[in-house]
């Protein structure tokens, strides 16, 4: 790593058991829908971290640690004030993460905000996204995430869709973290930047519509269609990540949480060109400081 770190290996790792529960609840009315989500996992004996000092060497490697915990609740509240035409949607979250190592023990509790706006009329699409930044903590190293809103609008057809939009337009400013908690070596990285440039995305999709043409209109006749074109559930829009809008929604591509120009290509659906989150690994001109 460098003249004062060296990187171990551990040959004698053994395997993690992994326990989870979940639980949800939801209740909707004409105008209003809420949905409440709790989940708690477990790993027992996990594979993290562990950095000690030997021959004058800071020695970072992994090991089998004693347990980590983490428990995730949010509650989505969706406004439709207006049917289908425009939907609004609120969902605070809270993580609470314990790690216990067997020479140290980290706790965090991030709580934060998703917001999302969508407006529809005929073809046209108006859509907006916010959210806080999402904490994870893991063995010593705590990430902070960056906090982002878009803006997007666009039109939709059978056939195929256009639609531009702009990530962070009304901040200058940009921050993620990395944060070692060692007590033998602590670090601390941030990439950040006050003169942020706009990001303009421009998508387009379009239908492959060629083969199992007989097969899926059979399906759609008899309402026995399981395979539906579009990725996700009936009435999520893939555009902006995990919402919900209302039912039978036109869907624009993907934008978020997926690498770079990646295509997804579903029978009868539509070509989905994936932008990654994370501002950091587009080259944009920001400032990395350890």
């Amino acid at each position: 790593m460098d003249k004062y770190q060296i990187r171990k290996g551990n040959p004698d790792l053994k395997s993690v058991t992994f326990y989870a529960n979940t639980l949800s609840a939801s209740w909707q009315s004409k105008y209003v829908s809420v949905d409440l989500f709790g989940r708690y996992s477990y790993d027992s004996k996990p594979i993290m971290e562990n950095t000690y000092y030997e021959d004058g060497y800071f020695i970072r490697t992994t090991e089998n640690h004693k347990g980590f915990h983490r428990i995730n609740l949010e509650t989505a509240i969706q406004i439709r004030p207006y049917r289908e035409y425009i939907s609004i949607k609120f969902t605070p979250f809270l993580n609470r993460y314990i790690s216990h190592g067997n020479t140290y023990t980290h706790t965090h509790t991030n709580a934060g905000l998703r917001g999302s706006l969508m407006a529809m009329y005929k073809n046209w699409v108006l859509m907006a996204e916010m959210n806080t930044s999402n904490h994870i903590l893991w063995g010593e190293t705590l990430t902070k995430e960056e906090k982002l809103h878009t803006i997007m609008a666009g039109y939709n057809t059978e056939k195929w869709s256009l639609s531009a939009g702009v990530l962070n337009p009304f901040t200058k400013k940009y921050e993620q973290e990395i944060e070692n908690l060692s007590k033998s070596a602590p670090y601390r990285q941030l990439a950040y930047s006050k003169n942020l440039r706009l990001l303009f995305m421009l998508n387009v999709s379009f239908n492959l519509d060629f083969g199992k043409k007989r097969n899926s209109q059979g399906r759609r006749i008899n309402n026995k269609d399981t395979d539906l074109s579009l990725p996700g559930n009936a009435g999520t829009c893939p555009l902006i990540d995990n919402i919900q809008f209302f039912d039978q929604v036109p869907c624009f591509p993907v934008l978020l949480n997926h690498k770079q120009n990646i295509a997804h290509i579903h029978s009868n659906g539509t070509l989905h060109l994936r932008f990654i989150k994370n501002i950091a690994a587009h080259s944009l001109p920001i400032s990395i400081e350890s």
